[in-house]
């Protein structure tokens, strides 16, 4: 009897980030890696547990259509079971999320799907991420959606697909909004992969302060602050996090603006 856009939040579990941040409130560590299996296992088994009844439900609602309150929050229900039910990887909920993406009829559907569609490995990602393309290659804010999709993606190859997209024409390190959308999702928004064991995503992003800092000093500014918490983190993700701070505190040419945060953050 409850309202669908309740039934969602209640569905809805706390961000990796959110995690973390608990975490560090209370003095404990933080293992992103761990942080994410965690979740990602808990998604399984909630998947798993109410398979029947998430695909009851995403069907009962597959009519949701129209501006109305309800249908609104029809249509927020029906995508967090779609993200539920895409947690088992298999083909059926692959095709499931594919077909949504082809007859959406509100960005919202189209955008969910797109987004689940991104952390799989299979022939439906492809064809959705390209289909948006060509449908929305005239609309740069749509366009930033689609860099944003991708760049937040559990793939474990989201970082050479990002740096592969910063090539692409529609992307312009000169532009913020493009920035923001590609670079600053991934720091700030997929911890998995930016708190990579390697190191190679604070390389990355680091490498990337410095270039816009001699572009942008405020965007470059946003972007360092990802490096924030490395105190919080485990050692040795500690140690690699500090190594890219001390080496971004090292340029001789440094803006203030990232000057001050990388000083303070190093302290």
């Amino acid at each position: 009897s409850l309202e669908p856009a309740l039934k969602a939040e209640m569905l809805l579990l706390p961000s990796e980030a959110d995690i973390a941040e608990a975490l560090a409130a209370k003095n404990l560590s933080i293992d992103p890696a761990a942080i994410h299996l965690a979740r990602e296992k808990l998604r399984a088994i909630i998947a798993t547990d109410l398979q029947t009844i998430l695909h009851t439900s995403y069907q009962n609602m597959s009519n949701s259509h129209g501006l109305s309150d309800h249908a609104m929050q029809q249509r927020k229900l029906r995508n967090i079971c779609l993200s539920y039910l895409i947690a088992q990887q298999d083909n059926d909920a692959m095709n499931l999320a594919y077909q949504q993406f082809q007859q959406a009829g509100t960005m919202t559907d189209q955008f969910a799907a797109l987004s689940v569609l991104v952390n799989c490995d299979c022939e439906q990602r492809t064809l959705a991420i390209q289909s948006f393309e060509k449908q929305w290659s005239h609309e740069s804010n749509v366009m930033d959606k689609w860099f944003s999709a991708q760049a937040s993606s559990s793939r474990p190859d989201t970082l050479k697909h990002v740096q592969s997209l910063m090539s692409h024409p529609k992307f312009d390190i000169k532009n913020p909004n493009k920035v923001r959308a590609l670079i600053g999702t991934f720091a700030m928004r997929n911890p998995n992969a930016f708190h990579a064991i390697d190191g190679k995503g604070y390389e990355f992003i680091a490498e990337q302060v410095l270039i816009l800092d001699k572009l942008n000093p405020q965007i470059a500014s946003r972007m360092v602050r990802a490096f924030m918490n490395w105190k919080h983190l485990e050692p040795t993700r500690q140690i690699l996090m500090k190594q890219q701070l001390q080496r971004i505190a090292d340029d001789k040419d440094l803006s203030n603006d990232v000057y001050e945060i990388v000083s303070k953050a190093l302290q």
